[in-house]
């Protein structure tokens, strides 16, 4: 749960001098020094690029589901992945006042983990001792003048039979319930507290690629000229030489059933591959480059375009792919939440965004890390309860700055941001019967307090009038223990079901 930007990056980095080559651990980096970023590979501090074409994936600093496409002199940003062959880049700052990692010193990582039930609990306590003393001094002030036995009785029965363990037992036993029930469901909270935060807040704010959407899952179309199998086998045979996002996307949609060799590929960073595939000249990328004609407005600004033979054929055009059932999850909360979502992506998705959320519902695109920190901040000084539910470490400042801060993630023993939870992302359609189940164990832990009320209120009435023994307040104490105990137990489990948690 206290993970930050150090268990992403890299232990080390190649550094260049000259033509020698070394590694070295990335907390030696200094301003000025040249290093090798390899495929795959993540640029451990803001640096500059020198050397190579850069094909940046974002995602987990921005949020940006494509990769950006760099060329020399271009800044590049610490945390994002390099796409392709290896490239080099100049440090022009250290590692910890990157603008990722800078994230890291806001004051929100420093935030309080006060609790409600539990300070209320350890309030009412601190009164109920005081109060049981003050009853007792009255029962002896009260007999001693007409029976000295009694007095003694009276006095010994109430302090035994009076019980503040019952009020200390109550929230325990009912949320730790509840996150033993919450993680067979694979939603694990950092502690006990967190279900009673979740219970109070009032506004959910979502981040979009990796949450709302599958972050490497895309709905397409193809736009154009109807392809017979054999130039879709043609297309599927040159994206397959690549393992740039968008190449992908078109092999998966393609789904060929044969491929052929490809012959004098090439490779062009931000404009696309062309190749001799089968005899046929084959070209996807970006509309002039494909065309030869520049930019055509007619031909959309999206998408990835096709010429076979240099005859356009037209363009594939992908959309996130929202996760399943969530219609259901946004349409249960929008009634009594107020809803949010805030993506570092560009706003192609806006149309399947605003169709999953209610009018009412902010949405913004183009967020950096620190403009979704600053979100949530905005929103609790105007005095919303806020849960943030992000996956990447763009999220991590707006996760801490929210009273509830949720990772979601597609394997629980994958890499996940600092948080107060961590959900799998196969539960995320089940998040509205999580709120709802921590509201219900509130109300558990309310009545829980109720009942061991009511129970000091008859045991010390009792043992005023001295018609209660000691012995028997001795055998009374601890069985209102248990019976609050298993009260507390067996009511969050049928709270579980009656929500279906389990």
């Amino acid at each position: 749960f206290d993970r930050d930007y150090r268990s992403y990056f890299p232990i080390s980095v190649i550094r260049k001098s000259g033509d020698n080559e070394s590694t070295v651990p990335v907390t030696n980096l200094s301003v000025g020094d040249r290093i090798v970023i390899r495929n795959r590979e993540i640029v451990p501090a803001d640096s500059i690029l020198i050397d190579g074409d850069a094909s940046i994936d974002y995602s987990f600093v921005t949020g940006e589901s494509e990769p950006r496409e760099l060329k020399s002199g271009d800044k590049v940003l610490a945390g994002g992945r390099q796409i392709g062959g290896a490239i080099e880049l100049d440090v022009i700052k250290d590692v910890s006042q990157s603008y990722l990692t800078s994230l890291w010193n806001n004051d929100v990582f420093t935030k309080s983990s006060q609790t409600g039930i539990t300070s209320v609990a350890n309030a009412v306590a601190k009164y109920f001792t005081a109060a049981i003393l003050l009853i007792a001094i009255a029962a002896a002030v009260y007999w001693i003048p007409k029976d000295i036995p009694t007095a003694i009785n009276a006095v010994t029965s109430i302090l035994i039979i009076a019980c503040p363990c019952a009020l200390a037992l109550s929230s325990p036993f009912v949320l730790g319930t509840a996150i033993r029930l919450l993680g067979k469901d694979r939603f694990y909270l950092r502690n006990t507290s967190v279900v009673e935060y979740i219970a109070g807040i009032d506004t959910i704010v979502f981040d979009k690629t990796g949450t709302l959407s599958y972050s490497d899952q895309k709905r397409g179309s193809f736009e154009g000229s109807i392809l017979s199998n054999t130039e879709k086998n043609l297309v599927a045979s040159l994206a397959r030489q690549s393992t740039h996002p968008a190449s992908r996307h078109v092999l998966a949609y393609i789904d060929a059933d044969e491929y052929y060799n490809v012959s004098q590929f090439i490779d062009e960073t931000g404009k696309g591959i062309s190749g001799r595939v089968n005899g046929h000249d084959v070209r996807l990328g970006r509309a002039d480059w494909v065309t030869g004609k520049g930019q055509d407005d007619n031909l959309g600004p999206h998408g990835v375009h096709l010429s076979i033979d240099n005859i356009y054929r037209g363009r594939f055009v992908f959309e996130s792919r929202i996760r399943d059932g969530l219609d259901e999850v946004i349409g249960s909360m929008s009634k009594s939440y107020n809803l949010a979502m805030i993506s570092g992506d560009s706003d192609r998705d806006d149309r399947i965004i605003s169709r999953l959320f209610p009018p009412t519902a902010r949405i913004v695109f183009e967020q950096s890390p620190h403009d979704k920190l600053d979100f949530v901040k905005s929103l609790k000084s105007e005095g919303a309860r806020v849960m943030m539910v992000g996956d990447g470490l763009n999220d991590g400042g707006a996760l801490k700055a929210a009273d509830v801060g949720i990772a979601v993630t597609e394997n629980t023993s994958s890499f996940s941001p600092s948080s107060d939870g961590i959900l799998d992302s196969g539960s995320l359609q089940r998040l509205h019967k999580y709120l709802k189940f921590s509201k219900r164990c509130l109300v558990v832990i309310i009545t829980s307090f109720v009942l061991s009320f009511l129970y000091n209120a008859v045991g010390l009435s009792y043992a005023f009038s001295g018609r209660l023994s000691p012995l028997v307040s001795a055998i009374l104490m601890p069985l209102s223990s248990i019976t609050v105990v298993l009260y507390a137990t067996m009511m969050t489990k049928l709270q579980a079901r009656l929500t279906d948690v389990t």
